[in-house]
């Protein structure tokens, strides 16, 4: 969602349904969710000031019969004495429209529509036929277009994944079509969605998790930073029938994420590490281990994201986010190397930060443009001391700064960008042709 909103109603309570308060509440995409009441939930005016702590769980009824439910409230009161009530305020991280919940644990969803702004570009829909017809005597054009508006039919299905035993993800071609201006404007628009499907009923939180990996996944496949942009939610026991089908109620759910101008922007295809297409018959594999070795693998795919954000100045803290999850990486998933290394050095000393690199740099000498970047080690090394211990610039005197650290930053990048690719199923020729192909300048 993109656009400013509104809502004027009454708000309570779970456990105080009588006690009514009237107000407002506003919701401004990637800034805040924040309900104005005029006055309080307590009668008390001095109980409402004293009483400054997060309410976990507000209740709405707007003006348009929607169905609210704020979480994690924390109130913002102004206070005016001469004043005969107070306009106490909340600033709220998740808004739900459609549903009254006690908590972001109750198990009451057993599907999710995610849209992400960038996956539509990642795995082009195609949902949409075009055909142009030319007379050549008049040289008059026609064009026909056909798709199929009905987004849960099964020829609309991409890809099916079985992440666990609870948890599916499908892939989903989808066309919107607005056709209440059909004679002059109809407007019609494709893309792909994400739906994450649960064996059994789940809670918010749960969701919430499926979401974030994926995030991560699509941030690493297109190097951009992803965030959803549209989160619909599906209770089995929310919905109405018409002509004998069940049409289940959606359930919004809007939470605050960070400012990222990036994803407003038009994205480019060709700057992506891969796209779908790349991976078709790999995806299922990839998935599942993406979101297997959640655990292992999550601080060092975070370190990889966070690198991959834009920065307005680059920084030493940038080159050490880098080389900590080379690290992290090395002592997770090359352990029994780094062990046979250390039993050939004296007194049986553990692998270095220099012996990693060295193991990683042999291990994707293949890839190209890992092969033809000239990393000194001894500078990786002295950077990497001299950064996080703030040790005497003179004892590390191969230790880089400025433009130097950036172009060393770079490198390392890429490699630690080989090791994520790698883990989760590609072989070398794949990276070495994926490097190839992607012209982002993040792995130039």
């Amino acid at each position: 969602m993109t656009d400013k909103i509104e809502f004027k109603g009454y708000w309570f309570l779970p456990d105080k349904l009588n006690n009514k308060i009237a107000g407002v509440l506003t919701f401004i995409p990637h800034e805040s969710i924040v309900l104005e009441l005029i006055g309080g939930f307590s009668n008390n005016y001095e109980e409402i000031f004293s009483d400054i702590k997060e309410t976990k769980i507000i209740h709405g009824v707007t003006s348009d019969a929607k169905i609210i439910t704020l979480v994690s409230c924390f109130p913002l009161i102004s206070r005016n004495f001469s004043s005969t009530f107070p306009i106490t305020k909340y600033n709220c991280h998740y808004l739900i429209i459609g549903k009254h919940l006690d908590s972001l644990n109750d198990p009451s969803f057993y599907k999710a529509s995610v849209l992400f702004p960038q996956l539509t570009y990642w795995c082009f829909p195609d949902a949409i036929n075009k055909k142009i017809h030319e007379r050549v005597e008049d040289g008059i054009n026609s064009i026909n277009i056909s798709f199929k508006h009905y987004n849960n039919s099964d020829e609309n299905i991409i890809s099916e994944s079985q992440i666990d035993k609870n948890t599916q993800f499908v892939l989903k071609k989808c066309v919107d079509y607005n056709s209440s201006n059909f004679l002059l404007t109809p407007h019609i628009e494709q893309y792909t969605c994400l739906e994450i499907l649960k064996q059994k009923d789940s809670t918010i939180a749960d969701f919430l998790s499926n979401i974030y990996l994926y995030e991560q996944f699509l941030s690493m496949a297109t190097l951009e930073v992803v965030e959803c942009s549209k989160v619909i939610l599906f209770d089995r026991d929310l919905f109405h029938e018409s002509n004998g089908l069940k049409r289940y109620n959606k359930i919004e759910l809007i939470y605050i994420q960070s400012d990222n101008e990036q994803k407003h922007t038009p994205t480019k295809r060709h700057n992506y590490l891969f796209i779908y297409d790349t991976i078709k018959n790999q995806y299922d594999g990839i998935i599942k281990k993406w979101f297997s070795e959640k655990e292992g693998i999550d601080p060092i795919r975070t370190h990889l994201i966070e690198s991959i954000k834009p920065i307005r100045i680059f920084t030493s803290i940038d080159f050490l986010i880098v080389i900590q999850a080379l690290e992290g990486f090395c002592w997770r998933f090359r352990k029994d190397e780094l062990e046979k290394i250390a039993k050939d050095k004296p007194q049986n000393k553990q692998a270095s930060l220099g012996d990693m690199i060295c193991l990683l740099k042999s291990e994707f000498s293949t890839i190209s443009k890992i092969k033809n970047d000239d990393i000194v080690i001894q500078q990786v090394v002295d950077s990497r001391h001299y950064y996080s211990h703030f040790m005497d610039r003179s004892k590390k005197k191969d230790s880089l700064d400025g433009v130097e650290l950036y172009k060393l930053t770079h490198k390392l990048r890429k490699l630690l960008i080989c090791c994520l690719l790698h883990f989760i199923g590609f072989d070398y020729n794949q990276i070495d042709d994926i490097f190839k192909k992607c012209y982002n300048n993040l792995i130039e």
